[in-house]
């Protein structure tokens, strides 16, 4: 590796390596408060379940903006300093760090490939875990409400009183007794002696015994195992049996296609840092990426995966060319 190629791997490594890691804080601060607002952590376990959910869900986000960041950082800073025009001056040109961006990327694409397959779908279905542990483990107290997925629960006079969704209708009821325990899809509810009734009026019940199952896994509460909790080895699986619908294929090619386009963005971000300053230049391209990326998800919806691959990246490519196109320095 030449000495230039180091230089600009150092500047990559100390300035996007620092965006990175404030980028994956501030992911998993948010949410952590998303968790914490839905749930109180009744022990270690738990905790240790929501630390690893909250910090693994944002990692391949963390490692895409490094993939992006590093190069338009690493060229900005050596321009404004005045290495840049040093450089120039003994015929050092913007090709001539295309090496130093391509190990860079590479690195970092494989470890957000590994991550958006594998760590962040299993981080995610720690925080599923977290959910239905936290619900297990919860209390009732008199005269306040506990809520544990669509229902509310409390002590009331030796009873517990609850309000949520039963027989698809809204409903109140009151029991001698409840027993909180994990189910596939949420929480089992078992319900001693007791009676409940629709509040439309359609329908009354009495009970010796009631049992339901309440769904919290999901990041809404919806129950159903989301697409972002599973692997794509279990993807795969689905996609082979034919279960799998348009929109959900496309997120199975996007976990690849994302990292490895970035690799071309990670080319663009030498002409632009060449121009803006490192924090300009990383936002507008992440931006114009995010947008791009939506709109391509709107295609898959409505016209399949490869027509969304395709919008993304054609126009990347597109970009890429008119980038090193226009670039003096190239």
């Amino acid at each position: 590796m030449t000495p230039i190629n180091r230089l600009c791997l150092r500047a990559m490594a100390r300035t996007a390596g620092r965006a990175a890691f404030w980028v994956w804080g501030i992911l998993a601060a948010a949410t952590l408060a998303q968790v914490l607002v839905l749930l109180t952590i009744p022990s270690w376990r738990c905790a240790g379940l929501v630390a690893v959910g909250v910090l693994g869900s944002a990692l391949t986000l963390s490692l895409l903006v490094a993939m992006v960041a590093g190069p338009v950082a690493a060229l900005a800073s050596l321009r404004e300093n005045g290495a840049w025009l040093g450089l120039r001056s003994v015929g050092v040109r913007g090709r001539g760090l295309l090496g130093s961006v391509a190990i860079w990327a590479c690195a970092l694409g494989a470890l957000a490939l590994l991550s958006g397959h594998v760590l962040e779908p299993l981080a995610r279905a720690q925080l599923r875990a977290a959910r239905v542990e936290a619900a297990v483990g919860l209390r009732l107290y008199e005269q306040r409400a506990t809520v544990v997925g669509p229902w509310a629960l409390t002590q009331d006079a030796g009873l517990v009183r609850f309000a949520g969704a039963l027989d698809g209708e809204m409903a109140v009821g009151a029991a001698q007794s409840v027993q909180l325990d994990a189910a596939q899809s949420g929480v089992a509810v078992r319900l001693g002696a007791g009676e409940a009734h629709a509040n439309s009026g359609a329908w009354s019940l009495t009970y010796s015994g009631l049992t339901t199952t309440l769904a919290v896994g999901g990041p809404s509460g919806s129950g159903r195992v989301d697409i972002a909790e599973r692997s794509s080895f279990a993807l795969w699986e689905r996609v082979s049996a034919g279960r799998l619908n348009p929109y959900e294929r496309w997120i199975w090619w996007k976990r690849t296609a994302i990292p490895c386009i970035l690799l071309l963005v990670a080319a663009l971000g030498l002409p632009v840092g060449a121009r803006v300053g490192p924090g300009l230049g990383a936002g507008v391209l992440g931006t114009l990426f995010w947008a791009l990326l939506r709109l391509s998800d709107a295609v898959a919806q409505s016209w399949g995966s490869g027509w969304a691959l395709a919008t993304l990246f054609v126009p990347t490519v597109v970009a890429v060319a008119l980038g090193w196109a226009t670039w003096r320095d190239r």
